[in-house]
């Protein structure tokens, strides 16, 4: 299995963000969310696979190891996009 750091560096070179106070990598334009624990969790093939995958049209795409409620997808989604217009 791949190291926590070959993860980590994988998102980082994909255009992902740490939010600290999430615990989660975030890339804005690609609008996909994973959770640290789903990288720690999963093998770099999955990750890969994930960042290929196409995005739906509307909202963001969340890679967690338990699917985050719908309420509190909906409070991600508008932190990350009031981050997104404030940093654009």
């Amino acid at each position: 299995m791949s190291s926590l750091e070959e993860k980590i560096g994988l998102l980082e070179r994909s255009g992902y963000k740490f939010v600290f106070d999430r615990d989660i990598y975030c890339n804005r334009l690609d609008r996909k969310c994973f959770s640290f624990e789903f990288v720690k969790d999963n093998p770099i093939k999955t990750i890969e696979k994930n960042l290929k995958h196409r995005t739906k049209q509307h909202g963001i795409d969340f890679y967690f190891n338990k699917r985050p409620s719908g309420t509190v997808r909906v409070q991600l989604e508008k932190e990350l996009i009031g981050i997104s217009k404030k940093s654009a």
